[in-house]
C-alpha cells in the first residue's frame, strides 16, 4: 500500500505481488530482469562423451531440491562427488568440463521458492544444455524444447529421463543450449536492464515529487 512502486526480476512474481495491492494499485509492480556478467559471448561446449558428468550448482538450500537429484542419479549414475564450497571464479570452468546443468528447483512447503537461480543463465552463457523443474521464473528462461528440458518439481523418476533424452540427442541438446545463450545475452543485458531499472527509479521518483511536493 505504502510503496511508490514495486520491482521484481521475473514475471512469475508479479501477479503474486500485485495479490498484496490494494484495488487500483497493481499496476504499481513493475518487472525488470536483473543484468549479468555472463562473460565471453562463444561457444565452448566439447562432445559428450561417456561416462557424462553432470553438475548441479547451489547452497545446501530447501529450495534447491538435491534429494530428489539424488533420488534420480540413482536411477542414472553410481557416482556423485560433492566437492564442497566451489569459488565463484571457478564455476566457469566447472562448466566447461561437465556435459550438462540440472536444476532441480523445489517450492517449499512454507512457499520459499528459487525466482530464477542465475546459475541456469550462466550455464547457458556458454553453451551448456540444461534441465531443470518448472518452479517460479525458471520457465521464463527454460522453454521446454526450445532452450532446455523443463520438468514438473519432485519427480526424480521424471527428472532421470530427461536426463538420459538431453543426452541420447547430443545435437538437440547444443540447439537448444546456443538458442538460450542468444535468449539470455538479450533478457539479462548489463547495460539495458540496469539503465531500465534507472528510469524506472526516476520516472517514479519525478511522479511522486510532482504529487506530494518539493518539500516532502
Amino acid at each position: 500500500r505504502d510503496a511508490i512502486f514495486i520491482r521484481t526480476n521475473n514475471m512469475a512474481n508479479k501477479p503474486w505481488l500485485q495479490s498484496f495491492c490494494p484495488a487500483g494499485q497493481k499496476d504499481k509492480v513493475h518487472v525488470i530482469y536483473n543484468g549479468l556478467t555472463l562473460g565471453r559471448r562463444v561457444d565452448c561446449r566439447a562432445p559428450f562423451q561417456k561416462p557424462y558428468r553432470l553438475l548441479a550448482i547451489g547452497r545446501f538450500a530447501r529450495t534447491k531440491g538435491f534429494p530428489e537429484l539424488l533420488t534420480a542419479m540413482a536411477h542414472l549414475e553410481d557416482l556423485v562427488d560433492m566437492p564442497g564450497f566451489v569459488p565463484n571464479d571457478r564455476i566457469r570452468t566447472f562448466m566447461e568440463e561437465h556435459d550438462m546443468l540440472v536444476v532441480p528447483s523445489v517450492v517449499h512447503t512454507n512457499g520459499d521458492r528459487d525466482g530464477i537461480p542465475n546459475v541456469i543463465m550462466e550455464a547457458l552463457s556458454c553453451s551448456m544444455p540444461v534441465v531443470a523443474t518448472d518452479v517460479c521464473g525458471v520457465g521464463e528462461v527454460i522453454r521446454n524444447g526450445e532452450t532446455g528440458y523443463l520438468i514438473p518439481q519432485r519427480d526424480p523418476a521424471a527428472l532421470a529421463d530427461v536426463i538420459r533424452r538431453m543426452l541420447s540427442d547430443r545435437e538437440a541438446a547444443l540447439r537448444m543450449a546456443r538458442t538460450g545463450r542468444e535468449l539470455v545475452f538479450r533478457m539479462f543485458d548489463t547495460e539495458t536492464n540496469i539503465a531500465a531499472l534507472q528510469d524506472l527509479y526516476c520516472q517514479q521518483y519525478t511522479q511522486w515529487r510532482t504529487t506530494h511536493g518539493p518539500n516532502v
